[in-house]
């Protein structure tokens, strides 16, 4: 049913991008004025607004992408506190198993050979007889 629902919201986000994109085809110019490093390259003329032309969808769902990039990269990097611990809880429970793992075997080893000394040796001396006096 879950995975029903999220193919029917992404086809429905998949049907408004493409109204989106069909509606707004519109021209425009993205101005890189302000950055005087870019306006010195061969691509802009003298004199002329230096800029980039694009249909408006492509402006607005680039700029969506690059801030879910963002949000992305932004989320990623305040996790990896969080992702260190895990690597460290991970380990040291690897290593209390093996322990638990040694131990066991040590102990099941220590029981072997108390079992084997007991059999060896008799816990009760024999009771006196009277012809021993």
């Amino acid at each position: 049913m879950i995975r029903f629902v999220s193919w029917l919201v992404s086809l429905g986000l998949l049907v408004a991008g493409v109204v989106f994109a069909v509606t707004n085809r519109t021209l425009v110019t993205i101005s890189l004025e302000p950055l005087y490093f870019i306006t010195d390259l061969p691509l802009c003329g003298e004199g002329a607004v230096c800029g980039l032309e694009a249909p408006i969808y492509l402006v607005v769902l680039a700029s969506i992408a690059l801030g879910f990039l963002w949000g992305g990269l932004s989320a990623y990097s305040s996790g990896s506190g969080a992702r260190r611990q895990a690597r460290t809880m991970a380990y040291e429970a690897s290593k209390a198993t093996r322990e638990a793992v040694r131990l066991r075997e040590q102990v099941t080893k220590l029981e072997a050979e108390k079992a084997a000394a007991h059999m060896a040796t008799p816990d009760e001396l024999p009771a006196p007889t009277s012809d021993d006096a």
